[in-house]
């Protein structure tokens, strides 16, 4: 029987041989202030566990940003591979909607990475955060084999992957992307071919992590803690007029002109707060980033602001 040092010394171990990984590429700042705040948080309640940022077309301020915060950056070469050039990786929505963009995570020199999208805001309820990704990494997992969120309807959500990096599983993920091989009873940019690919070979991670989406509907909102709040378009704190919302204490929506479901608004408000607290609480060498980062607040046709609120 291990002894509670020999357990830890293992959990030490095995941690040498995990990252956590983000994915950040076109010129926009946005996944680069993402990630500033989720590495900055890892930083606090997981030490001892590397972060990599997986990075294509973004600047050089980005670069630089991202390993001030603690971010090791490496570049994801797929995108150059699979001809998505420079201009089309400027292009958010190029980027986006291309399905093979997370191909570079099963290259990562580790053996097991928990994957976040950069949108997301790690929540630590009463010191409960350590617990949850804990039970994360604990998680049993062959090789060709991920864990995620369940999306309903036997699909599953890339927003946050539990993966074990391995040159056969790398060449699946291609060939398929070759193939345009799709689930297409899944919704989402790159989610149909990753629900190929990885069709009946997926845990559900509901049990051991809680979210809130806030595109989600009411009757799914279940959780008053969630362990991460996952922001979607422009309910991303860093957006302008998400930043314009926030300054009249009010929450802003995921999409223009269409609010929020209203049980949703608390949680989402105290996140978005979160968020910019955690900002403020950057080292100085990470903080003086943010503002040459920021998006600039939207504006309509006249030329006056364009409130989410």
């Amino acid at each position: 029987m291990r002894t509670p040092l020999v357990a830890t010394l293992c959990t030490l171990a095995a941690a040498k041989n995990e990252t956590y990984a983000v994915l950040a590429y076109g010129r926009g700042g946005g996944a680069a202030l993402g990630a500033l705040v989720l590495g900055s948080v890892l930083k606090r309640v997981d030490p001892g566990r590397s972060r990599t940022a997986l990075v294509y077309g973004v600047s050089g301020d980005a670069r630089a940003a991202l390993r001030a915060g603690g971010w090791a950056v490496a570049e994801a070469a797929s995108f150059k591979t699979h001809r998505i050039d420079g201009d089309a990786a400027n292009d958010l929505g190029k980027a986006t909607a291309w399905p093979g963009r997370k191909l570079d995570l099963w290259r990562l020199p580790y053996d097991k990475v928990l994957y976040l999208d950069a949108d997301t805001m790690l929540v630590d309820h009463a010191g409960t955060l350590p617990k949850s990704l804990a039970g994360l990494w604990a998680l049993p997992l062959k090789k060709g084999e991920i864990g995620a969120l369940s999306n309903g309807a036997g699909c599953f959500n890339g927003g946050m992957l539990l993966l074990r990096p391995a040159a056969s599983t790398f060449g699946a993920y291609e060939a398929a992307l070759a193939q345009n091989a799709l689930k297409k009873t899944c919704e989402g940019h790159d989610q149909p071919l990753l629900n190929h690919v990885f069709d009946g070979a997926w845990t559900d991670l509901h049990k051991k992590w809680q979210l809130m989406k806030v595109t989600q509907s009411c009757d799914r909102l279940e959780h008053a803690t969630p362990d991460a709040v996952h922001f979607f378009a422009a309910s991303a704190p860093w957006r302008g007029g998400c930043r314009a919302c926030l300054a009249e204490n009010k929450a802003c929506s995921h999409r223009h002109g269409l609010r929020d479901a209203a049980c949703a608004q608390a949680s989402l408000l105290e996140a978005q707060r979160r968020w910019w607290r955690e900002v403020d609480a950057l080292p100085a060498a990470a903080r003086r980033f943010v503002d040459g980062l920021l998006e600039d607040p939207p504006t309509r046709a006249d030329g006056s602001p364009r409130r989410l609120c």
